[in-house]
């Protein structure tokens, strides 16, 4: 069974964009491998802090080495079927969870934990969202997939509308922009960080200027 460090969360889509009721059936969470083994992930459990009875306990699966999987919500029931290709044409979903993910950027708490034989492999924990436009994955930086994560999502930030990442039908007026069981990118710096750099370089300027007077 896989431990921790193993195994991460690296991708999820609260948001999605497509209109109507299926909208909430493209939602899905990512995770990925980054290990040289291939990992068992049979009989782990993934879960939100809601009931129960919605988590996923995945079924056979072993996700190879170096590997994505995505986990997709599933519909209630036949009135609300699938959405056509949550993950866009081609790309299966490993498993189905009955959760919703919660997208409001209000102070609403949402939790994705991934367990394997009782034991808390990694989490996920946000309070409401950063402006959440439809359709826009979170996602995990590739410079920090094996990072801790926390509740303000350092580490993390929303898929552009580019058209790189467009994975769902080019058709769609409001579609899906991710990269689920794919490589994730690597993120840009947050606005923070960049007013940050940039106090720290006008500091520098100004000691290196008065040697100069």
């Amino acid at each position: 069974a896989p431990t921790v460090g193993s195994l991460f969360i690296t991708e999820f889509l609260a948001n999605p964009g497509l209109t109507g009721n299926n909208d909430a059936y493209r939602e899905f969470v990512e995770l990925y491998n980054p290990s040289a083994d291939a990992l068992d992930l049979t009989g782990c459990v993934i879960s939100d802090t809601g009931a129960s009875a919605n988590w996923l306990t995945i079924g056979s699966f072993v996700l190879p080495a170096g590997a994505y999987a995505a986990f997709v919500h599933e519909p209630p029931n036949a009135s609300n079927p699938l959405a056509t290709d949550p993950l866009g044409a081609g790309t299966t979903p490993d498993g189905f969870f009955k959760f919703g993910l919660n997208n409001t950027t209000a102070a609403e708490t949402e939790t994705i934990t991934i367990t394997c034989a009782a034991v808390e492999i990694d989490k996920l924990t946000y309070t409401g969202l950063p402006p959440a436009t439809p359709g826009q994955s979170f996602q995990k930086s590739s410079s920090n997939l094996t990072g801790t994560n926390d509740a303000t999502l350092s580490g993390w930030c929303q898929t552009p509308k580019d058209a790189a990442y467009h994975y769902t039908d080019p058709a769609e007026t409001a579609g899906e922009w991710g990269t689920p069981k794919a490589a994730n990118f690597a993120c840009p710096l947050s606005v923070t960080r960049l007013r940050e750099w940039y106090a720290r370089l006008r500091f520098a300027g100004r000691r290196a200027s008065s040697f100069l007077v």
